[in-house]
């Protein structure tokens, strides 16, 4: 072994074996049970069940966390490699990754609030028509425009629960085709771009390559595995009889599923600008987040300005209700008065008709029948004027009762459609077509009243509701939820676990990096690069690695390849596989880790040869010139 090395140590083998115990409880999360008590503090990993117990839960988010205290706790390493691995080394800055990774996404969610993705995707399902392979191709090219010019994981989480709630509208069961191939353009699209994944930002940052360097470089091996993985896909689904021949799709104008125009604008104006300017930005020192961050902040102070202002209109339709109740409530008080004026009456006429009849029965015995007749007349007419009053106070009421419920009815309605107001710009699909249709003359042409309501009350689960308790957590989401919708809409979609497993894992590498596993790995594994490996000293030095331009272009090239494609393999070979697995869970959708491998090995293989064909095409075209 070289003398140069760094000696290993029971710290260096400890580093090693957190590291890995991290990677084995990202992949196979742990929960753990123990007695609860109100006096232990809750923190974020930690869950109270029932009052009686909490679950220290070990997961993505987690363990790289915990793995990192353990080795503090240790002094395994110090604070100064926490520092180095959040701030970065060799080139590489992983606080600035997140900023760029979390300002796109903020973007493209909000963009995709709108209802803008709905749209496209059924403006891409319609030219389909009932035919299920048009439909396989249509929704591909849709996917891999989207990755293309946004990322991957973007992608994942605008993408797939649409999908998911569209093929089972659809009835295409299973819907293996349609879901394996969006994860599959979702990873090979995300090549085209400086952006598209973070392990792009990191190659890039480490080697100095500019936005439009890396898109010159990579923009022609991305659309030839594109190409290559379209047809391996349909030739092994079709085979499977996965893709089928005819789908009932639903049908509905794309412009009816943008929930806000205006919104929907707005945002694609922003994210042009931004990949503009990146673009524009190329030639400078400037870095990507520091560009992206403020088409962020735009964005987000457009969706603050838009909750707002549509919560003082809610206000002002409030105000003209409360208005509207105050004349109902006076309404129904003088009903209340003139009820216990009829009561009233009907008592003191009762009191006349008997003291009548008392008056009757006297004047029988001292008057004589002309007499008597004449007592009972005026009786009689007395009560009969007192009958017809009473009736007409009835009738009265009776028409005021029937305004009173008119006005009811009518205030009841109107406060039913202010609540719907004031909803985030997520509604529910069966909101978004108001339009009155024409009929059609073929059942199978039209879109199915029954099929439309059924995919608007799966596809409002999208956005889940805060818990109804009475923790302070959950009274804070409701304000929060309350004053900024579209804001909160946005934000509990965006992939919160990738900050912590992000940073963490930057800084265990670190870790192995100062205790001398890194070096090793550059001499012993010299062919398999990851990026530290390929900055390591060591790596130059390995004998059998020819240090030629043309070389190092193509192993740093051939790394990023590999890093997107390679995510296609297994279900936990990026993080965007584990948010396309729990989506599939959640929304009831089940593939198997092993049948998601076989289905892959057999397409990747194709890809992978004929993307790194045309990465050496391109370096020989190019350095050939350059020598000549």
């Amino acid at each position: 072994m070289d003398s140069s090395l760094q000696p290993l140590t029971i710290s260096s083998y400890l580093s090693l074996v957190f590291f890995l115990l991290a990677i084995v409880f990202v992949i196979f999360p742990l929960s753990i049970g123990i007695p609860y008590s109100d006096r232990f503090p809750v923190i974020p990993i930690i869950h109270p069940k029932h009052g009686k117990k909490i679950k220290i839960r070990i997961n993505l988010a987690t363990a790289p966390l915990i793995a990192i205290v353990i080795l503090l706790a240790t002094k395994s390493i110090g604070f100064q490699v926490v520092v180095k691995g959040f701030l970065g080394t060799e080139g590489i800055q992983p606080y600035s990754i997140m900023i760029l990774f979390y300002a796109l996404a903020y973007i493209c969610i909000s963009l995709d609030v709108t209802g803008f993705v709905e749209c496209c995707a059924y403006a891409f399902s319609n030219k389909s028509g009932k035919d299920g392979r048009k439909l396989f191709t249509y929704f591909y090219i849709l996917f891999n425009l989207m990755s293309a010019f946004t990322s991957n994981d973007v992608v994942v989480l605008t993408g797939t629960i649409f999908l998911v709630y569209y093929t089972k509208i659809s009835k295409i069961k299973p819907p293996t085709a349609f879901l394996i191939s969006e994860f599959v353009a979702a990873n090979i699209a995300s090549m085209t771009l400086y952006i598209g994944n973070p392990t792009n930002v990191i190659v890039a940052q480490a080697y100095g390559i500019t936005f439009l360097t890396y898109s010159a470089w990579m923009i022609l091996p991305t659309i030839t595995a594109m190409i290559l993985a379209y047809f391996a896909l349909y030739t092994i689904f079709r085979r499977s009889n996965l893709i089928p021949d005819k789908v009932n799709s639903p049908k509905r104008n794309p412009s009816d599923a943008l929930k806000d125009k205006t919104g929907a604008i707005f945002g694609v104006i922003v994210l042009g600008s931004c990949l503009i300017t990146l673009m524009g930005t190329s030639f400078t020192s400037l870095s990507v987040w520091i560009v992206t961050l403020p088409f962020a902040v735009i964005m987000l102070i457009r969706d603050i300005w838009y909750d707002l202002a549509r919560d003082k209109t809610s206000n002002n339709n409030v105000k003209d209700v409360d208005e509207e109740k105050a004349d109902i409530e006076t309404i129904e008080s003088e009903r209340v008065k003139k009820s216990m004026n009829l009561e009233k009456n009907k008592d003191e006429t009762k009191e006349n008709n008997k003291s009548n009849e008392s008056l009757s029965s006297d004047t029988i015995f001292k008057r004589n029948d002309n007499e008597n007749e004449q007592i009972v007349d005026i009786k009689d007419d007395s009560l009969n004027n007192d009958l017809d009053e009473n009736n007409e106070l009835e009738k009265e009421i009776t028409m005021e009762n029937n305004s009173f419920r008119s006005q009811f009815f009518s205030q009841k309605k109107k406060s039913s459609d202010l609540e719907r107001s004031i909803t985030t710009r997520s509604v529910p699909l069966s909101n978004l077509n108001s339009k009155k249709k024409k009929p059609h003359s073929s059942k199978e042409e039209s879109f199915d009243l029954n099929r439309e309501n059924d995919l608007s009350s799966m596809y409002k689960e999208v956005i889940p509701e805060p818990h109804d308790t009475n923790s302070d957590n959950d009274s804070d989401n409701s304000i929060f939820k309350n004053t900024l919708p579209t804001v909160y809409s946005v934000v509990i979609r965006m992939p919160g676990n990738l900050l912590p497993f992000a940073l963490g894992m930057f800084i265990l590498v670190e870790a192995l990096s100062s205790l001398g596993w890194i070096s090793r790995f550059a001499i012993a594994i010299s062919a398999l690069t990851p990026t530290r490996i390929l900055q390591d000293e060591n790596f130059a030095k390995a004998p059998h690695v020819i240090q030629t331009p043309a070389i190092k272009q193509g192993c740093i090239y051939a790394l990023i390849i590999g890093s997107n494609i390679g995510a296609c393999l297994t279900i936990v070979g990026a993080l965007a596989g584990f948010m396309w697995d729990k989506i599939l869970k959640d929304k009831g959708q089940k593939i198997g880790y092993w049948q998601f491998v076989k289905w892959n090995l057999g397409v990747l293989p194709v890809i992978t040869v004929g993307a790194c064909g045309v990465l050496i095409m391109e370096l020989w075209v190019y350095y050939d010139k350059l020598n000549n």
